[in-house]
């Protein structure tokens, strides 16, 4: 669990993971998921935990998977993350990445809500995944009698306009 991956970012040093078919054929489309573990977590750890690399052959993926730093992702990371995302549309071309995915676990989550909103990743990526720990907008109302419905869950009298625009 403790393997930081064999491809390198030769700007920074730091080590990460990259699957991907690997009967993957020269212009072949591909999604592209960046796959961030929780701060302080290893990317062999987020690979088990979220094993969406079983899935690259099928679904034709490239998934890159970074080591969190030892604490906590902070934006003086976000270098590292643009240099991996460079790497991969170099390596695969980026007329061959039909969607762009960021998946995060905890602070990885989180950490791909902030950086899918950044000037860099904004016009690049599809959409986010959040394991836990990243949403988006703020904390559902409370109405005062109890737990706020969950989403995707139908009041007695059926759900509110309120509730179907969330949904």
């Amino acid at each position: 669990v403790v393997a930081t991956g064999s491809v390198v970012d030769p700007k920074t040093g730091r080590k990460f993971f990259l699957d991907y078919p690997k009967d993957l054929k020269p212009g072949e489309k591909v999604v592209f998921v960046l796959n961030l573990p929780g701060g302080g977590s290893f990317g062999n750890w987020q690979r088990h935990y979220f094993p969406i690399v079983d899935q690259v052959d099928k679904y034709r993926l490239v998934v890159a998977t970074p080591n969190a730093p030892p604490r906590v992702w902070q934006p003086s990371d976000d270098a590292h993350l643009q240099n991996v995302v460079d790497m991969v549309y170099d390596r695969f071309g980026a007329a061959n990445i039909k969607a762009f995915w960021l998946a995060g676990h905890s602070q990885g989550g989180m950490t791909s809500r902030r950086i899918g909103c950044s000037d860099y990743f904004a016009p690049k990526v599809t959409g986010f995944l959040s394991l836990s720990g990243g949403r988006v907008g703020g904390q559902p109302e409370r109405t005062g009698r109890g737990p706020a419905p969950q989403r995707g869950a139908t009041a007695p009298d059926g759900p509110s306009p309120e509730m179907m625009a969330a949904m």
